[in-house]
């Protein structure tokens, strides 16, 4: 378990690997799949924050996780895919780890919203209410009541001019 401000290490692994807590990269980049929070089926690319050109837009530092510095924040329950290996050249060290500072935990994480905002709009006791059944059982006769006046109204034949229609019609109808 992590609490906020723990540095740690993700590995590469055979599948995929679901991000523990809210966390900003620190060394290395990874691709995971956001799908569970946005929606959206096409992995994102992650990288590690870059510290110096952060310090010369602004004397203090201010992260947002969720603007300007998303590329660099892995979200609770994301799915990592991948961590891509170091490249070829010798004169850089292969990095096959993403190093990460823990942001969030538990209900405070991104995923931890998320299941409070469902849990807190779910309607599950709406239906059985005697009120909303008492509605219902009306709209239902009301809707019935219709119904058989229309069908009714094929049968009544009225004093106008109209044409002669046979039954087999009218029932069709």
């Amino acid at each position: 378990f992590f609490v906020p401000g723990d540095i740690f290490q993700l590995l590469p692994t055979q599948g995929t690997m679901v991000v523990p807590v809210d966390a900003l990269i620190l060394k290395g980049h990874c691709l995971c799949n956001e799908a569970l929070l946005t929606g959206e089926s096409v992995p994102q690319i992650k990288q590690a924050i870059d510290f110096d050109g952060e310090l010369l837009d602004d004397d203090r530092m201010c992260l947002d996780g969720e603007g300007r510095h998303r590329m660099s924040t892995l979200f609770a329950g994301t799915d990592m895919l991948s961590i891509p290996s170091g490249s070829n050249d010798t004169t850089t060290k292969s990095q096959d780890f993403v190093q990460c500072l823990a942001l969030k935990t538990g209900t405070y994480s991104s995923k931890g919203k998320l299941l409070n905002a469902i849990k807190r709009n779910s309607h599950v006791d709406e239906i059985s209410k005697t009120l909303a059944n008492k509605d219902s059982i009306r709209v239902i006769g009301a809707l019935g009541l219709c119904g058989v006046l229309s069908c009714a109204s094929i049968f009544v034949r009225g004093t106008s001019h109209v044409a002669k229609v046979a039954p087999f019609r009218r029932v069709v109808q």
